[in-house]
């Protein structure tokens, strides 16, 4: 017959949100730099050390902490999507918590000497010593908002680069400078 078609839901144009995940995955996140102090340069038995119940130091490249914005375009209809960085995290890989800070971290200077950081540094203190290395693992969490150009706006979730490297966790004796 000659019958009509109904759309309980009519089509539609493009989705924002959909348009805002395509903008999202055309954005290419820098992963944390994965610096720290004492320096990875410096290695014991070919790996990088920090001492039992010393304040090991953290920190990611001022460079990579900065939003990005991707758009995405479809059918008239635009989506802008806005990634800023939230919090470093150090996961120490001794089972303990992760360490989050609300910035960068900073890196640790000779002014700063043993002491807890503070003024942005960012630390973690190993409370025994390993006789394997360690996997401890920095990521920066980014938060994602996106606006489109009808005016909807919303969140995506949480994403997350990292970054991992080894370390040995010595007692201060086991290593002689001459």
């Amino acid at each position: 017959g000659n019958g009509w078609v109904w759309f309980a839901n009519p089509p539609m144009g493009p989705d924002p949100r959909a348009l805002a995940l395509q903008a999202e995955k055309a954005l290419r996140l820098p992963q944390p730099s994965g610096d720290r102090s004492p320096s990875q340069s410096q290695t014991y038995h070919g790996y990088p050390y920090t001492y039992v119940n010393l304040w090991t130091w953290f920190w990611t490249d001022p460079a990579s902490w900065k939003t990005r914005t991707a758009t995405a375009r479809a059918g008239g209809v635009s989506a802008t999507v806005s990634v800023t960085p939230t919090a470093l995290v150090f996961d120490p890989g001794d089972g303990s918590p992760s360490v989050t800070c609300a910035g960068p971290g900073r890196a640790w200077t000779s002014a700063d000497g043993d002491e807890q950081p503070s003024n942005g540094g960012c630390g973690y203190r190993y409370l025994s010593a390993t006789s394997q290395p360690l996997t401890s693992t920095q990521s920066i969490r980014w938060a994602v908002t996106w606006r489109a150009s009808d005016g909807e706006a919303g969140t995506l979730p949480d994403l997350t680069t990292s970054r991992s490297g080894q370390l040995m966790v010595l007692q201060v004796e086991s290593v002689v400078t001459r």
